[in-house]
């Protein structure tokens, strides 16, 4: 409480009281507040207005305003029930704004929370945005600079024109909408639409996961891709490994998606006796590999084979087909079995003429691994039968080769999916 003037003469207190600078009354003009002695106080009043012209406080520290710069210090919270236009840096603990939170220049670094509690409030920010603490925007907020979240951030519709970063979590009901970067390294939710019409960076390590949940995925943008592809990559879903999407050579995709083929030529002259010995004598340069890409694959053998025989040899001939060492094609194999081979070897009499055997056999292996085919001549009855594979007996004999046909002899291997 202060000293009281009771008793005392107005000539030994005078010099403490306050009065206008220049002793006249208050009128709308501002006058600077002085003592009695005319030492000139930091006030200025007038009938319209209070003017400070030094350093502003509240309670000491509650409130206070820098006079050399404006700057403002507010201890606890500023609740702002209309429109707040910011040209210049807010720092605050603090903010609730039932209106519109406007800033055309500076920046705005809140440490605290910010709750915008009006959904129709629109908060147009020009500067950076700073939020340390958790957010909650119930209306639209503009960004047309740079925004930072620290904290949790909720809100229903956002439109940013700088950078976008979020270091915590943001769920979004509505609209997020920035013309240029979003980065969150914390989580983000959507309910509504996202656009990302920028650089789209999911993740950056091998072990982040990206689930969509959705069935539809459409990726229109794709530009077409022309052959080959041999040095390209495809991206399958691994059902082994938790359907997650891998990448593999495009060669070894698609190579498991068609069947395969398989072919021997024989283009040169040999001669073979044939046998009744196991499944006979082999045409050995016609013995042809294939590895089908499944087990339920069928395989179609096909077998051309040119030949000539002497004019006198035994004709009761005929050939063998195995698959790895397996006599394909008859009931049995051997002499006295219901049947003797897979063809008949045809003999044609006249030592210049070439005979000619057409083969297919329709072959299930029921195997994945690799499957070898080949040909014999089997001899049925006491006399051998002597071919003379891609060329004539007489041609054999020494005659002259010009005036006599030779011919080569080939074995195809195709594979059919089931």
């Amino acid at each position: 409480m202060g000293t009281s003037l009771t008793g005392n003469t107005v000539a030994s207190t005078y010099t403490g009281l306050l009065k206008t600078t220049d002793n006249t009354v208050l009128n709308s003009s501002l006058r600077t507040i002085t003592d009695g002695n005319g030492n000139d106080s930091s006030l200025q009043i007038s009938t319209a207005a209070v003017n400070s012209v030094g350093n502003f406080s509240v309670a000491t520290n509650k409130f206070t305003v820098a006079s050399a710069s404006g700057n403002t210090s507010i201890a606890g919270t500023l609740g702002v029930a209309g429109a707040a236009n910011l040209t210049s840096t807010l720092t605050a603990q603090s903010v609730s704004c039932s209106g519109n939170l406007t800033s055309t220049a500076g920046n705005l670094v809140l440490y605290g929370n910010i709750v915008q509690s009006q959904p129709a409030a629109t908060s147009t920010l020009a500067g950076n945005l700073t939020i340390d603490g958790t957010t909650t925007l119930n209306g639209n907020v503009i960004f047309n600079s740079g925004i930072q979240f620290i904290g949790t951030t909720t809100f229903s519709a956002i439109n940013v024109n700088g950078a976008a970063v979020f270091s915590s979590t943001i769920t979004a009901s509505g609209t997020i909408f920035t013309t240029a970067n979003l980065t969150a390294s914390g989580n983000l939710t959507i309910a509504g639409n996202a656009a990302l019409n920028g650089n789209t960076t999911i993740g950056n390590a091998g072990g982040d996961l990206l689930t969509i949940n959705s069935a539809n995925v459409t990726v229109p943008g794709v530009p077409a891709k022309t052959v080959p592809v041999s040095a390209d990559s495809v991206l399958i879903v691994d059902s082994a490994d938790s359907n997650k999407v891998k990448q593999s050579p495009a060669s070894a995709f698609l190579a498991t998606l068609f069947p395969q083929s398989n072919s021997t030529l024989l283009n040169t002259n040999t001669s073979i006796t044939s046998s009744s010995t196991s499944f006979g004598t082999e045409i050995v340069g016609l013995r042809t590999s294939i590895t089908p890409r499944s087990a339920s694959s069928k395989v179609l053998v096909t077998i051309m084979i040119n030949y000539g025989a002497n004019t006198g040899a035994s004709k009761l001939a005929s050939f063998r087909l195995t698959r790895n060492g397996t006599e394909i094609g008859q009931t049995a194999s051997g002499t006295g079995s219901s049947l003797d081979g897979i063809a008949p070897c045809v003999f044609t009499d006249g030592g210049d003429q070439i005979n000619n055997t057409f083969i297919q056999f329709w072959d299930s292996p029921a195997s994945a691994s690799a499957v070898e085919y080949r040909i014999y001549a089997y001899n049925k009855g006491a006399a051998t039968a002597t071919l003379y594979i891609n060329y004539s007996s007489n041609d054999n004999a020494g005659g002259p080769a010009a005036d006599r046909c030779r011919c080569s002899s080939n074995m195809v291997l195709q594979e059919y999916f089931a």
